[in-house]
């Protein structure tokens, strides 16, 4: 799978945007409930490749679909961008 910016626009700024990027993947691995206990897996990644402008991610599906894991990942970078960047939409999930 591949998420990338519309129109190739860099989604990651700085340095922190790629590591906040990295938490979030790392939560769908090893997701925390509200009382701190680990839960299942939502996915397995087995590889990922972090472009200026692009992610690539070899992932498999484990308790919930890889399209909802990776809307978890779009919409929660999407909103990092907006806040940091003013844009309406940036970002887009290309291929399954």
């Amino acid at each position: 799978m591949m998420l990338r910016g519309i129109n190739r626009q860099d989604i990651f700024e700085e340095r922190q945007d790629y590591q906040q990027f990295l938490n979030r993947l790392q939560y769908l691995v090893d997701p925390i409930d509200d009382n701190g206990e680990h839960i299942p897996s939502y996915c397995h990644v087995y590889a990922y490749c972090l472009m200026s402008n692009h992610v690539h991610l070899l992932i498999r599906e484990h308790t919930e679909s890889i399209s909802v894991s990776l809307k978890r990942l779009s919409v929660f970078l999407c909103s990092i961008l907006q806040q940091a960047l003013s844009f309406v939409s940036i970002c887009e999930v290309i291929g399954s």
